[in-house]
């Protein structure tokens, strides 16, 4: 019924939103993957329109959410995940898996955004600089507030986008 139907409809939508991500790992231009909760992504408001400044600055965007996460888990991603814990926050779980599928491509640099006094972002911080920078994969960690200002995060994005 329904249910199934609404089963297969999210299956073709992941299976679409896969293919999405394969053909933007394809593009020529410099790979910044953003990690941060939708909420910090999508909000020009909050985030201060970082992704249009990276596009500015001739880089290509991406969405930690647009990542798909691989549904079996190969032997090498098991030894890749020995390195953090069972985190308490299902998020943090997701986005290391993402990270580990993202390290199969070629990425330019990574990009954390993250609430003032979020605990689940204080916890996951050292997990993903430390995976980004074993990996020799610059990154750059911007803490938003309610006095972070535009041109502070212009100045970090440039001099960060001077580094790769």
């Amino acid at each position: 019924g329904a249910a199934k139907a609404a089963f297969l409809k999210e299956k073709e939508l992941k299976e679409r939103e896969k293919e999405d991500f394969l053909k933007e790992m394809e593009m020529k231009e410099r790979k910044i993957v953003l990690v941060s909760h939708p909420y910090n992504l999508y909000d020009n408001y909050v985030n201060l329109g970082v992704k249009e400044k990276l596009e500015k600055l001739g880089a290509q965007p991406i969405f930690i959410d647009e990542v798909p996460i691989n549904e079996i888990q190969s032997p090498e991603s098991e030894i890749r995940n020995e390195g953090y814990p069972k985190f308490h926050w299902e998020f943090g779980k997701e986005i290391m898996e993402k990270i580990d599928t993202l390290l199969n491509y070629n990425i330019a640099g990574a990009i954390e955004i993250s609430s003032f006094q979020c605990g689940c972002d204080a916890v996951l911080k050292e997990f993903v600089e430390k995976k980004f920078k074993q990996n020799k994969i610059p990154f750059l960690y911007l803490l938003i507030d309610e006095h972070t200002g535009e041109a502070g995060i212009q100045t970090r994005l440039e001099a960060f986008m001077d580094t790769i």
